[in-house]
């Protein structure tokens, strides 16, 4: 009898708690909803995700013309003269 009741318990806790488990991860959704939606929507979000577009294109260009740079100052050499 006793350990009817007792699994009984553990089952009416175990359903408690997945229910509550499953409220608790519907409102951390919704608010990372809504705090993302309103992220999107501020004006320096906007900026700053520009600026790292942007930043990235240019860091390209610049790795870009770097080793072109490298690359040919590995061709030549330059020796001083001395007078």
């Amino acid at each position: 009898q006793e350990i009817i009741q007792a699994i009984d318990q553990i089952k009416s806790k175990a359903k408690s708690s997945i229910i509550r488990r499953n409220e608790l991860q519907k409102r951390t959704v919704d608010i990372s909803h809504s705090s993302l939606t309103v992220l999107h929507n501020n004006p320096r979000y906007k900026l700053l995700t520009r600026l790292e577009l942007e930043l990235e294109e240019k860091s390209t260009h610049f790795n870009d013309s770097y080793s072109k740079w490298k690359s040919a100052s590995n061709d030549f050499s330059i020796t001083m003269i001395s007078k």
